[in-house]
This record gives structure tokens, C-alpha cells and sequence, in this order.
């Protein structure tokens, strides 16, 4: 634990990161998503903006529910939360993530990008309990991210060792001399 702590040290956090706990399971309050048009950050910043105006209309506001979000190394997902009972409402794998965001303003306000095709993007936003449960999302996020592309490493390394060691086996059955 301590050397995680230390590795998210040099990220930028306040020194409260050391109360981090590792959790893949968070409750939250579902905002809404909208479509996101503009690239990097600014494009997430614009629409939580969105988002939060949405929500705020009176006919939306029944949208917003308690909600938990569940991350692991295969993805996020968005569970709704009645009577102890969990029900899935989305799934969304990590490979189609992007921009785990906290918004300055609002900073118990979390929010994602989700790649749904090459051109169809959207954000999603949520509120916290509070601003360090938003940055405990964002870092078991990372953390995921993390652990997939290293997961990733390990068996791009494994197949090239596969390929180099049965390369290697053929050149020395190709040079053996015939014995007959």
C-alpha cells in the first residue's frame, strides 16, 4: 500500500492522499451525460457545464438517483442501488474510457468520457459524498487503467518471447547437419 501511495504522490494530490483507501465500489448520485464534441479537456470541462444544466431543470431533476459505480480492471460500471439490491444499468470496458476529470468548481463532481464509436462520444457526470471520494474515483480509475496496460505489457512480452524462442528452435533444427 505504501508504495502505491508514494507512486500517486507524484501526481498532484494534496497531502489528505494518504487517507486514500483502495475501493472498486462507490456510491454516488448519477447527473446525467450529454454528447461530447471538443477534444481534451476543455471538451469534458464544457460538458459537465452541460450536464449540470440539464440536471438542473425541474423536469430533470427525477433522473438524478443514488447510484453506485463499480470499477475494475475490465471496466466501470454504473449500478443502480434499491433496498441493498444492485442492478446494472451500464457497462462500460475500459478500453473505451478516457479523461477521469474532477470539476474545479464543483470538486465532489466526477466525470468520464466514453468512447461509444470513433465519432459518438459521450460524458458522464456524477457527485460524490465528497471531493476526496471524487479523487478516490479518479485514482482506482487510474489505478485500473494501470494495472490493464501492464497486464497488456506482460502478454505483448510473453507472445515475443513465444515467437523468439520457436525462431530460435527452427534456425537450430534448419543448421543441424544431417547425421545420414
Amino acid at each position: 500500500m505504501e508504495s502505491l501511495k508514494e507512486k500517486l504522490g507524484g501526481f498532484g494530490l494534496r497531502s489528505d492522499s494518504c487517507t486514500f483507501v483502495l475501493e472498486s465500489e462507490f456510491r454516488v448520485s448519477y447527473l446525467g451525460f450529454c454528447m461530447n464534441t471538443r477534444e481534451g479537456v476543455e471538451g469534458i470541462r464544457a460538458a459537465v457545464e452541460e450536464i449540470k444544466k440539464t440536471a438542473s431543470h425541474e423536469c430533470c431533476r427525477n433522473t438524478t438517483q443514488t447510484n453506485c459505480i463499480k470499477i475494475s480492471t475490465k471496466g466501470l460500471c454504473l449500478m443502480e442501488r434499491k433496498r441493498e439490491k444492485d442492478t446494472l444499468l451500464t457497462f462500460i470496458p475500459l478500453r473505451n474510457i478516457s479523461y477521469g476529470f474532477i470539476n474545479e468548481k464543483d470538486n465532489n463532481v466526477f466525470a468520464f468520457n466514453h468512447h461509444v464509436s470513433k465519432n459518438h462520444v459521450e460524458c458522464h457526470a456524477v457527485v460524490c459524498e465528497s471531493a476526496l471520494k471524487a479523487r478516490e474515483i479518479n485514482e482506482a480509475l487510474y489505478a485500473s487503467f494501470r494495472t490493464d496496460h501492464f497486464e497488456t505489457l506482460r502478454k505483448e512480452r510473453e507472445k515475443m518471447r513465444e515467437c523468439l524462442q520457436s525462431d530460435a528452435i527452427r534456425e537450430l533444427k534448419e543448421r543441424k547437419p544431417n547425421m545420414n
